[in-house]
């Protein structure tokens, strides 16, 4: 089974979640109570589109923290699933690869994650109409795009980590609690100064932070875009190398 083949087939398992839709409906009610709150309290003049546009992913990914819980809250629904049904052992059955079958599964995370924040993209975009956008909003548009993407890239690190807990053959509870205690434990190391360059929180922030300047050191950018990448790598290849060794099949 080609690796296209095996991510079509975990994103059809994947959209057939009552969890992934309920992700869905949790982030967009989210924006409009949000949209809510502001409209009351933010008049017009005193508060721009853009501002909404960045508050929003904002909140939902650092304040409210809803984005890294449905990331890591779905990757434990699948996988610990397939392993106590053993669905996961009819898929090895088949002449495919276990660092493929790792890849599908993170394939198909990364784009219910990506449908998941830009669906928010949208919908504050469309109540920011509400305030207004300046002149050069358009030109900012595929910065913000990629803003997106980095808190959408964060978020995909828990879920390689929450794959590798899993892959172990602990409990749901288990695994959601090791990989929400992973996040918290990033965000402590964070506020020390001799450890912030090492954590991957930091780097999207530090990376969004660059975005919103007039002028973005690319360098800076591309580095802190690598760090991220390197998590993610990182922890898939751990987590490919504990399912080489768990025998699933027996």
């Amino acid at each position: 089974m080609s690796l296209y083949r095996l991510t079509k087939f975990e994103l059809k398992k994947l959209f057939k979640q009552k969890s992934a839709y309920t992700g869905f409906i949790v982030v967009i009610v989210v924006c409009i109570l949000y949209f809510i709150l502001n409209y009351v309290n933010r008049p017009v003049g005193s508060y721009g589109g853009l501002d909404f546009v960045i508050d929003t992913i904002y909140i939902q990914n650092n304040a409210l923290l809803i984005l890294p819980f449905i990331a890591i809250l779905l990757t434990v629904h699948t996988v610990c699933e397939e392993f106590s049904r053993g669905t996961v052992r009819t898929v090895v059955t088949k002449p495919v690869k276990r660092e493929n079958l790792i890849i599908g599964k993170f394939l198909a995370l990364l784009v219910y994650m990506c449908c998941i924040s830009y669906g928010i993209l949208i919908v504050s975009s469309l109540c920011g109409l509400r305030w207004g956008y300046a002149d050069g909003y358009v030109a900012f548009f595929p910065r913000l795009v990629f803003i997106y993407f980095l808190y959408t890239l964060g978020t995909l690190v828990l879920a390689a980590f929450t794959l590798a807990v899993a892959t172990l053959g602990t409990t749901p509870v288990v695994t959601a609690f090791a990989a929400l205690g992973f996040h918290r434990v990033v965000i402590i190391l964070e506020s020390f100064v001799q450890l912030r360059e090492y954590t991957f929180t930091y780097h999207v922030i530090n990376s969004i932070q660059f975005l919103m300047a007039r002028s973005i050191n690319t360098r800076t950018l591309y580095e802190s875009l690598v760090a991220i990448l390197i998590y993610i790598l990182a922890l898939l290849l751990v987590t490919s190398f504990l399912l080489e060794k768990r025998d699933i099949t027996a």
